[in-house]
């Protein structure tokens, strides 16, 4: 949820009834109807080109993955990243 929350700028949780953050499930919503576009704040926008965008994005729609065995390794997420930003270079 924190790549989404960098994505969008703003927060992608909400407080459930017992007090438990629960992930909103509009962010992968709009991922998986190809609408991201429509959250994306506009300030990032400015920043990335559309490839890395769209990049950073499937980086983001894969660590909400339900299974967590699913989710990809934070060392493999901080490794993507960081050549996603050396292609920004």
């Amino acid at each position: 949820m924190v790549l989404f929350k960098v994505l969008c700028g703003r927060l992608c949780t909400i407080k459930g009834n017992d007090g438990i953050l629960l992930s909103c499930p509009w962010a992968k919503e709009f991922y998986e109807r190809k609408r991201l576009n429509e959250i994306v704040d506009p300030s990032l926008k400015e920043h990335l080109n559309s490839y890395s965008l769209n990049k950073f994005s499937k980086i983001a729609y894969r660590c909400l993955h339900y299974d967590r065995k699913q989710r990809p390794r934070m060392d493999l997420v901080v490794k993507e990243l960081e050549n996603l930003l050396k292609i920004k270079e």
